[in-house]
């Protein structure tokens, strides 16, 4: 660099990097492939389409049952281990067992045929290793089942 800069831009670049910021900001970003140290914008929406929702008790009069439409209120979603379940038959007798397991296995969703009453979970210790949906998968596969459930067998 020098103390007194030129009218024009030099056709190279210089070899070394200047020791100073220049007065006046680029109108260019500049491309990093470092993260920055603070968000850019809001958080993106959850994903749609094949996303996988566990099964949370509801208890609302009259409504009753086991749903997995991803509407369970927070506090189940940050304890997923406690209050969630891969199939409906687990969340119906963890939660209902005593006084409406029946109603509670056939309640949701009453106008809906794509509500899965079980979840497939990669089962790499068992016999078949495949996927099944059993209800048996291991607990880091629950409290991380964005990564490990699916509705589909694939």
């Amino acid at each position: 660099p020098s103390s007194e800069p030129s009218s024009e831009p030099s056709s190279e670049p210089s070899s070394e990097p200047s020791s100073e910021p220049s007065s006046e900001p680029s109108y260019q970003p500049s491309v990093s492939t470092m993260p920055s140290c603070s968000p850019s914008s809001s958080p993106t929406e959850a994903p749609s389409g094949n996303s996988v929702n566990l099964f949370y008790p509801e208890w609302v009069k009259g409504s009753e049952g086991c749903r997995n439409d991803g509407d369970e209120p927070d506090y189940m979603a940050v304890n997923p281990t406690e209050w969630l379940s891969s199939t409906r038959d687990a969340c119906c007798k963890k939660y209902f067992g005593g006084y409406m397991y029946e109603d509670c296995m056939g309640r949701y969703p009453p106008d809906h045929d794509d509500c899965n009453s079980m979840l497939f979970y990669p089962d790499w210790d068992g016999a078949n290793k495949f996927c099944v949906d059993d209800g048996k998968e291991p607990y880091y596969m629950l409290s991380n089942n964005q990564y490990f459930l699916s509705n589909t067998r694939e």
